[in-house]
């Protein structure tokens, strides 16, 4: 159930999908102002998966492209973009750029980049990427939410605190999680706080629902604090007497029958992984191995899509490291 590298990108793109207004008014209030929300929104995903095609691989993403329209009726497409990747990336700029542009060149829209950033480099928050030569000059700015800004006060944590928003939340779980990557004992606490909190703050079933899957997943524990935790949530529904643990249940028995299911399908894909870099390389790669367990499923695919680009094999072995 826990996992040594957790896993924030699918949680992330389902609460993109679900709550794409809540998103935007929360993290861009500038552009939820300009947006009919009376017209629906449509997410783009064959669109934007024809122009993603050729990106860089090993880069851990939340992606979505949705078609909307102005307040003034025009139609615009924004490309929603959180990074959740912990490793510091220079050419993060010309990536936004690049997807911005291929966009525009593909399908001839208007192109809004919003960028949320969910690492924890203080200083690392790009916002702009462009050239200039003998007067010709090239220039794209985009906003930039930074997660972990959130954090950094005393009066931007009363923010989270009373925002009724459902992203204050998920800013908080993301902010949790992070801060306890290595203190199983204090995600545990953190992680029952957050789940209790979700009945007192006033929102519906299914946001309750969603936002437990979503602290569910990024705040992963080991076994046996998973199974305490569980009879805590018990406690919850006696003692409030409201009816969502007992989805919430439903929801973690499908969600054990699928980590079951990955699991082995995990396992199947790190011994052919190690056995393809074996032969590519003529060495043992045994060692590799415990390297490869440490990874998610979706990290495993890339360094397999990767892999066939290495030199060598301290480089492929390098880029496990690094996932």
């Amino acid at each position: 159930m826990g996992s040594s590298h957790d896993d924030y990108d699918n949680p992330w793109k389902d609460m993109i999908t679900r709550y794409f207004r809540e998103l935007i008014l929360f993290f861009f209030p500038d552009a939820a102002n300009g947006i009919d929300w009376n017209r629906p929104v449509v997410f783009l995903d064959k669109e934007f998966q024809q122009i993603s095609r050729t990106a860089e691989l090993g880069r851990r993403t939340a992606d979505k492209l949705a078609r909307v329209y102005t307040m003034s009726g025009n139609e615009t497409w924004v490309l929603v973009h959180v990074e959740v990747q912990s490793q510091y990336e220079t050419d993060f700029a010309r990536r936004i750029y690049t997807y911005n542009y291929r966009i525009f060149d593909m399908y001839d829209k208007s192109v809004v980049s919003l960028v949320i950033l969910a690492d924890d480099h203080p200083r690392w928050k790009p916002s702009a990427f462009g050239y200039e030569l003998w007067g010709c000059e090239l220039s794209l700015k985009y906003p930039v939410s930074k997660l972990i800004e959130f954090g950094k006060s005393k009066d931007s944590c009363a923010l989270l605190e009373k925002h009724e928003n459902l992203f204050a939340v998920v800013v908080k779980a993301h902010l949790k999680a992070l801060e306890t990557r290595k203190n199983p004992s204090g995600r545990y606490d953190s992680k029952f706080a957050l789940i209790r909190a979700l009945y007192e703050q006033g929102f519906n079933k299914q946001e309750i629902i969603d936002l437990f899957s979503f602290i569910d997943w990024v705040m992963r524990l080991p076994e046996e604090l998973e199974k305490s935790l569980w009879h805590e949530l018990e406690a919850i529904e006696k003692e409030l007497r409201m009816p969502y643990i007992t989805s919430v249940e439903k929801i973690g028995f499908e969600k054990g029958e699928i980590e079951g299911f990955e699991k082995g399908e995990i396992e199947g894909t790190i011994n052919l992984l190690s056995k393809q870099i074996a032969l590519k390389f003529k060495k043992e790669s045994d060692e590799l191995i415990p390297m490869l367990s440490l990874l998610s499923k979706s990290q495993l695919e890339e360094i397999g899509e990767k892999f066939f680009q290495a030199k060598s094999f301290d480089e492929i072995k390098q880029w496990i490291s690094q996932a």
